[in-house]
């Protein structure tokens, strides 16, 4: 639930402790800042695999950065492709470096 103007001004004035350190407006600016984070889990399904890509869609309309992980029977692989357009991350099979295989584990994290 996002905080508004009007509650920011409210706990701005709660108490001298709040009004000190602007605790609304300092609430409000975290809160905007998480929200342009998206991050989460996603194991690759047989058809990923038939496919050799496999998109996860982030829910943001802008991506300034990403960071991915692939694990595949708990080890970290290292060689792989990500791209990212209009907020979804795109990961495919690369040749002989790496291949969608089902039950990889992609963790993300995108800003």
């Amino acid at each position: 639930m996002a905080i508004t103007n009007a509650e920011v001004t409210l706990l701005n004035g709660m108490n001298p402790a709040s009004q000190r350190s602007a605790l609304g407006t300092e609430l409000q600016n975290t809160q905007n800042a998480v929200e342009g984070v998206a991050r989460g889990t996603y194991t690759a399904t047989g058809a990923d695999e038939v496919a050799g890509t496999l998109d996860i869609i982030t829910g943001l309309t802008t991506v300034v950065g990403f960071v991915v992980q692939i694990y595949r029977a708990g080890i970290l692989l290292t060689a792989y492709d990500v791209t990212e357009a209009t907020g979804t991350l795109t990961i495919a099979t690369n040749g002989t470096d790496y291949v969608v295989t089902e039950d990889d584990v992609i963790n993300y994290i995108a800003y």
